[in-house]
């Protein structure tokens, strides 16, 4: 169960500029039960409860003139969560600057938190010949900071922009490992950090009247590190997305979209290996546009994860799936 309440407030101050204050509760309860697999079979055995309440505060200011736009916002949560009392500041701030009518340069830096989901919390043992996996409800939020330098070039067909981001962590969820009587026993704890710097140019062509094509690359470099385990995983991923928007006769829309990514940390012991996915999707209006009919089709592989520390190295399937999906969406507006 999932319940907010948010009351928020702008008000100008003087020509250009925002005031913005505003305050929310959350409250998130877990209720589900102990599953345990024993012999390929799955036994439900007791029950497991997690509530977290957060109560937060809020302001911002902005500003904006014919050249500049700035933006300032601090939040300040209370959260209680397994009888903890967390206290967090979260800053945010942006400022652009438009060169000309073609070009502009903008510095960001965000904070954001990243709270734990029941895959980390759930108190039970998964059991494998040799697996056992516990949760830990006393779990605290990441806290992912991100600072940020872009470059935008637009002009009447090209739309073009770069991005580099320097990412920082230091309470990441990380996996805590251990080998008692040949049977990996692992839980979930709060010391992983990572080390990032991400290159993302991007491009959108108007070719056409009807016909827009995009494409994006990131070049990631990504560290995470372990300390109390002496444990470093630096790696290169990178990520190419490109995607067709074209209007066809009869109002109907179609989209094609590709990406392939290889290399991207998933934790200080692995990273992935190759995937990529493809699909496309036509879509029309029907009835004065009330009536909206979609047909779309998707290829995903999987990647393989590629282990490159600890006492066991290789690759792991992530899982089996159908890579091919099929989908047929009908929505209509009242």
């Amino acid at each position: 169960h999932k319940h907010e309440v948010l009351f928020d407030w702008k008000r100008p101050i003087a020509d250009g500029q925002l005031l913005n204050v505003g305050a929310k509760y959350n409250n998130n309860f877990i209720h589900s039960y102990d599953g345990q697999w024993l012999d390929d079979f799955e036994f439900n055995n007791s029950e497991f409860r997690h509530r977290t309440q957060t109560a937060g505060v809020y302001a911002g200011y902005s500003l904006k003139t014919k050249a500049i736009e700035a933006n300032a916002h601090v939040e300040y949560d209370y959260t209680r969560m397994q009888e903890k009392n967390l206290h967090d500041v979260i800053p945010q701030a942006r400022f652009a600057y438009q060169i000309n009518s073609q070009n502009t340069l903008t510095a960001s830096y965000a904070m954001r938190i990243i709270r734990p989901t029941l895959q980390y919390l759930y108190d039970n043992k998964v059991m494998g010949p040799y697996t056992l996996e516990y949760g830990n409800k006393n779990l605290e939020g990441t806290h992912v900071n991100r600072m940020a330098l872009a470059y935008a070039l637009k002009t009447k067909k090209v739309d073009f922009t770069t991005t580099v981001s320097h990412i920082n962590v230091t309470d990441g969820f990380n996996a805590i490992w251990m080998d008692v009587d040949n049977i990996r026993v692992y839980t979930w704890g709060n010391e992983g950090v990572r080390k990032a710097i991400e290159i993302t140019p991007e491009v959108l062509w108007r070719a056409a009247e009807r016909t827009k094509l995009k494409a994006a690359f990131t070049a990631l470099w990504d560290e995470r590190i372990a300390y109390p385990i002496d444990l470093f995983n630096p790696n290169w991923g990178f990520t190419g997305r490109a995607g067709l928007e074209q209007q066809l006769p009869f109002d109907i829309q179609l989209n094609l979209s590709a990406m392939v990514s290889k290399g991207n940390t998933v934790d200080v012991y692995s990273h992935e290996g190759l995937s990529y996915t493809f699909g496309g999707n036509l879509e029309r209006p029907f009835l004065n546009n009330k009536l909206t009919v979609s047909l779309a089709y998707e290829y995903k592989k999987l990647p393989v994860i590629e282990i490159t520390q600890g006492t066991y190295m290789g690759s792991v399937y992530t899982r089996h799936h159908n890579p091919n999906t099929v989908k047929v969406t009908l929505t209509y507006q009242f």
